[in-house]
């Protein structure tokens, strides 16, 4: 990672819980988090790829799993979600086009 400067913070752990996925996409609030006994519903705000539009990539070997994350971007309002099912083909996508934000399942079988 540090080769490849990502830092850590910016990496999601698997399996993906929908409060990290939000986290990463709805920018930090100034101050200190509120925390409370019980999980509140996220609040989703539709027009967010709109407002804060991402070229997304989501990497997958399971076609279920890339269906139900882009779902979840469609939620907050992203669409033209680009989707590879290997590594060689994500490395190829993101060769051609810039992208803002992978999606990357790090245990995926094959060569990279």
């Amino acid at each position: 990672m540090e080769r490849l400067q990502i830092p850590r913070e910016s990496i999601i752990s698997r399996p993906l819980k929908f409060q990290s996925l939000q986290d990463c996409l709805v920018p930090i609030p100034s101050g200190p988090r509120k925390r409370s006994g019980a999980p509140n519903r996220p609040n989703i705000d539709k027009t967010l790829g709109k407002h804060n539009p991402l070229s997304i990539l989501v990497v997958d070997d399971s076609f279920v799993n890339i269906s139900v994350c882009t779902r979840i971007l469609e939620l907050y309002g992203y669409s033209g979600i680009d989707s590879a099912v290997n590594g060689m083909q994500a490395t190829e996508m993101a060769e051609r086009k810039r992208y803002d934000l992978i999606l990357l399942d790090l245990q995926m079988p094959g060569e990279y």
